[in-house]
């Protein structure tokens, strides 16, 4: 009875040229070397240290990195004496970085007189603000009562040894400095007069001088309606200036027409 091959044994009896190859000793040689430089390279990449390097021009500026100067940005001055990191190196929360010297002692105490002066500058902020929406309040109020409200609130603020006010328009700003000066004047040289009004070509022009017997007679007016009529009744109380200044007839009532006058 014949006895089967193993599968896993090769007869070569009948290929005396194949079974008579063999590997060459320089090709084993290298296949050793290969397969233990592998390990070695593998071993060296996880041990040792590398350090990134990049080739350029530059200049040597401290032997140590922890000696070298950096521009360090943050709310408290100071120098840093040491680093607790490296570039690139991880830092997880409360751990240190760097411990900074010669910051000011006193920082705590001045930034608590920064806070309190900011403080006194909203106060004063806030205060300039109610004052400003009174005013605008009262401006408001003052329109829409018409002229006379203005007049009144004008009288109002007259010191009371004042012997009288000028009333002069915000309608007419070509009117200058000595045309008050001559009201002023003739209101000194007759201060029994109830009033003293300019006069261009014969025609009354403003500002016009109003003597403090006249205040409660204008605190009496009412509505869109100005000192006119009280000019009207006190007749011959009345004294006039004349004039050769076209600007106490001249108002001014759009930009356009502002512009046209030099404004």
């Amino acid at each position: 009875m014949a006895a089967k091959a193993s599968p896993r044994s090769h007869d070569l009896t009948g290929f005396t040229t194949l079974a008579s190859l063999r590997v060459p000793r320089t090709t084993r040689t290298l296949g050793r070397m290969i397969a233990i430089s592998i390990p070695l390279l593998l071993v060296l990449l996880f041990a040792v240290k590398w350090v990134q390097t990049a080739p350029g021009r530059g200049d040597v500026i401290a032997l140590n990195p922890e000696d070298r100067v950096q521009q360090v940005t943050a709310l408290v001055p100071g120098r840093v004496e040491r680093w607790f990191v490296v570039d690139g190196q991880q830092v997880k929360k409360g751990d240190p970085i760097a411990r900074i010297i010669d910051n000011d002692p006193d920082l705590l105490i001045r930034l608590a007189a920064e806070r309190e002066q900011v403080v006194a500058q909203i106060s004063a902020a806030e205060q300039a603000m109610a004052t400003a929406r009174l005013d605008v309040n009262r401006s408001s109020q003052l329109y829409a009562e018409g002229l006379a409200a203005s007049l009144r609130a004008g009288i109002a603020a007259v010191p009371e040894d004042a012997p009288g006010i000028i009333v002069s328009l915000g309608d007419m700003p070509n009117v200058t400095a000595p045309v008050l000066d001559r009201l002023a004047q003739a209101f000194t040289d007759a201060p029994e007069a109830l009033a003293v009004a300019p006069t261009l070509l014969g025609q009354r022009g403003n500002p016009v001088l109003l003597s403090r017997a006249l205040f409660p007679a204008v605190a009496a007016l009412t509505g869109d309606q100005g000192a006119r009529r009280l000019l009207e009744e006190a007749g011959e109380a009345v004294i006039e200036v004349p004039l050769d200044d076209p600007a106490i007839a001249l108002d001014v009532d759009t930009p356009e027409a502002l512009r046209a006058v030099g404004g």
